[in-house]
């Protein structure tokens, strides 16, 4: 009996290790091309965003030592770098979603490009237990799109 436990456990422990490995690499990954392409460094923050397509980011310190993103998309083509001090940060982009969607719980934050600028994507869920998602324009901070419950 004890034996099926263990094995049981560590098949789950397996299976949760695996599933994460996926987003494990991504994050090795952009964080690898913002500090050679982007000169990043002491990188602290780590985001994905999946709504139209799938964006990894990084937050860290750029070559003048100003904390930047890099943001880059799934597919590698083009890295992005946005500099904090010309747009707004996470906990700004995820107010905004409480704000307008009477956010109960948010899911997600990260950055990614919306019409050829960068944004960021909340998902949260309403008070209704329905999904919803809002995308924060980065430089002004004004919703630019939300879709609701889903």
């Amino acid at each position: 009996m004890i034996t099926i436990i263990v094995l049981i456990v560590v098949g789950i422990i397996l299976f949760f290790h695996a599933a994460k490995a996926p987003l494990l690499h991504a994050r090795s990954h952009v964080t690898t091309v913002a500090e050679n392409s982007a000169g990043f460094h002491n990188i602290n923050h780590f985001y994905s965003s999946n709504l139209n397509q799938t964006y990894y980011s990084v937050g860290g310190y750029d070559k003048q030592n100003q904390y930047a993103y890099a943001i880059l998309p799934k597919n590698g083509k083009s890295m992005q770098v946005v500099t904090q001090k010309n747009g707004i940060n996470q906990q700004e982009a995820e107010r905004a979603a409480q704000k307008i969607g009477k956010a109960t719980k948010i899911i997600n934050t990260g950055l990614a490009i919306y019409q050829n600028k960068p944004a960021w994507v909340v998902s949260y869920w309403n008070q209704n237990k329905r999904l919803n998602y809002v995308t924060v324009d980065y430089k002004t901070g004004k919703i630019v799109q939300t879709i609701n419950n889903l």
